[in-house]
C-alpha cells in the first residue's frame, strides 16, 4: 500500500534525476564552449581561419589531441578535443600537456575574454 513516505521517496528520486540531467547538459555546454575557445585561440596563433590562405606566421594546424578528462568545478568532462599547432621548431602546445585541472580552463577563458 503506497503511503506518504513512498511519495516523498519518489519526489526525492525525481529531483536527483533532474539534477543529473541538468549537470550533464551543463557539462556538455562547457565542453562545447571550451573547444570553441581553443579553436579560436588556435586560429589566432596560426594567423588565419580554417580553409583560409595567407597570413602565414610559421605555424599551421596539426590535427587534434583528445584529452581523456578535464576537471572543472561542475564535474569531469571527458573526451575534450585539443587543437594542435605545429611550426618549424616542432609542435607548440596551447597549454601544458599534463595540466588537467580547472586552472587551465579558467586561465584560457580569462585570456580569451581579456583579448576580446
Amino acid at each position: 500500500m503506497a503511503g506518504i513516505g513512498d511519495r516523498k521517496a519518489s519526489i526525492g528520486w525525481l529531483i536527483r534525476q533532474a539534477q543529473e540531467m541538468v549537470r550533464g547538459e551543463v557539462l556538455r555546454l562547457v565542453k562545447e564552449t571550451f573547444e570553441g575557445l581553443l579553436e579560436g585561440l588556435r586560429d589566432e596563433v596560426v594567423g588565419r581561419g580554417r580553409y583560409e590562405r595567407g597570413g602565414f606566421r610559421g605555424y599551421y594546424r596539426y590535427g587534434y589531441r583528445v584529452r581523456k578528462s578535464l576537471e572543472t568545478s561542475w564535474g569531469t568532462i571527458y573526451g575534450v578535443r585539443i587543437p594542435r599547432v605545429r611550426g618549424a621548431s616542432g609542435e607548440r602546445g596551447l597549454f601544458g600537456r599534463y595540466e588537467r585541472g580547472y586552472g587551465s580552463f579558467r586561465r584560457i577563458l580569462f585570456w580569451v575574454l581579456v583579448r576580446g
